[in-house]
């Protein structure tokens, strides 16, 4: 809200509280709502007045070869953020230390900083909530989206779709028209597409992390880093747990990952969900090349294209697949020279590491070892709202503190579900015991 709409508010909120006392059976509760949100709201305006009257001593956006940052920063901090140089990894960690100061302290150079460089216009100087909260500034955020991006694998691999409500839904065709060989002079008989509704609720994941205040300018550029860096990968995270291993219950949001989907199906006694021929409970190196090649020949033809992959702990394909393909004489070699670097391959398929899935070596019964298969073609992320961030210095004035606020709501829903016999669009590797 900008200031006018602000004091529009103000203004209705005392007419309506003023309309409800004057009458008899009046809510005096009502009422009292309405004031209390004028006093809140009073607060912002005073905010977003004290922050316009700050003067712009140059309004032009500086080059970042023009930016100087103060102090010594570790390299190793900013290497992550999107920018190729390392000065303009350094500067977008400096701009979130000096939005922390901007909030934590009130202080107007680190304002008039993050205003000269193009990282606040005067549409975005205003207060976010009521706890005094500001939002971060859209390039900020978008740097923050981008490292969560780069961690998360599921949001890089699944059908992404924006939700412009809380429910999305989706229509997926379950079957086709019939093609008939007529008789001469027999009707033609009739048949229909049709479809039925995949759905995605979108649920709230947050963090709140406290930071101190006492941030100087030696140490800014390495804070603001690491607290982008930090958000970024705990909520990609926690977006991986849910949407490989969610089961449905209020420890993942009540989202049910794509392992628990497949597996729910007549218990596991399903197509998709694919036992290794040994027992690996004592030894997960009792898995073969056979057993992976099991998930590359059950997926059904329209899932196997480019965007078919293998998904497993990195510790399952350096300890175990790599073991495999080094036993390998002759032709496993150029399957082997793939195998050491960051971006694998296994029978020609991608190989994608994500950290959720086990790394323990002598996993339980039915515990899921790898997948394989198209995200794409089997399951929806809807995203509702992405990444807001916002600071507060309120909660933690006793404590001379830093509240960081980061919230997202997605949903997500694993479709294409195997029957008895056939496959859907992701198969599981799962441990025999």
């Amino acid at each position: 809200m900008n200031l006018e709409e602000i004091q529009a508010k103000i203004s209705e909120n005392a007419i309506k509280a003023t309309e409800i006392l004057e009458q008899e059976d009046g809510d005096i509760e009502v009422a009292q709502k309405m004031l209390n949100e004028n006093e809140e709201l009073s607060k912002k305006a005073e905010m977003i007045k004290a922050l316009s009257e700050i003067p712009a001593t140059n309004t032009e956006v500086k080059k970042v070869s023009d930016i100087i940052l103060p102090g010594s920063t570790s390299y190793n901090n900013v290497k992550s953020f999107s920018p190729e140089s390392r000065q303009e990894k350094e500067k977008m960690g400096y701009a979130f230390g000096q939005m922390a100061k901007m909030i934590g302290r009130n202080d107007k150079k680190a304002y008039q900083w993050l205003l000269e460089n193009g990282y606040y216009t005067k549409g975005q100087n205003e207060a976010a909530d009521a706890d005094g909260g500001y939002l971060v500034p859209q390039i900020l955020a978008r740097e923050v989206i981008f490292l969560r991006d780069k961690f998360g694998v599921m949001r890089q691999n699944a059908r992404v779709m924006g939700m412009s409500s809380d429910n999305l839904n989706v229509p997926k065709n379950t079957a086709s028209t019939t093609a008939y060989w007529p008789a001469e002079n027999t009707n033609i008989t009739a048949s229909q597409i049709t479809f039925a509704n995949v759905q995605v609720l979108a649920k709230k994941l947050a963090i709140l992390t406290q930071v101190s205040s006492e941030l100087n300018e030696d140490s800014i550029v390495d804070i603001g880093s690491a607290l982008a860096e930090d958000m970024a990968y705990v909520m990609s995270y926690n977006e991986d747990l849910a949407t490989f291993l969610g089961d449905g219950t209020s420890t993942y949001g009540g989202i049910t990952g794509a392992v628990n989907a497949i597996a729910g199906v007549n218990g596991g006694a399903n197509a998709g969900w694919i036992y290794t021929a040994a027992d690996v409970t004592g030894d997960w190196n009792n898995v073969t090349l056979e057993d992976l090649r099991k998930l590359t020949s059950a997926i059904p033809e329209y899932a196997d294209t480019a965007d078919a992959k293998f998904y497993m702990n990195r510790a399952f394909y350096q300890q175990v697949v790599c073991n495999l393909l080094d036993a390998l004489g002759g032709n496993g070699f150029f399957d082997l020279t793939a195998a050491p670097g960051p971006n694998p391959t296994l029978f020609g398929y991608p190989v994608v590491y994500t950290q959720v899935l086990s790394k323990d070596p002598t996993p339980a019964a039915d515990t899921a070892l790898a997948l394989f298969g198209n995200f794409k073609t089997g399951s929806i992320m809807g995203s509702r709202r992405d990444l807001r961030i916002q600071v507060s210095d309120q909660a933690g004035f006793i404590s001379d503190s830093l509240y960081f606020r980061c919230t997202e709501r997605f949903g997500y829903s694993f479709h294409d579900l195997p029957t008895v016999s056939t496959a859907g669009s992701v198969v599981v590797l799962a441990a025999n015991n």
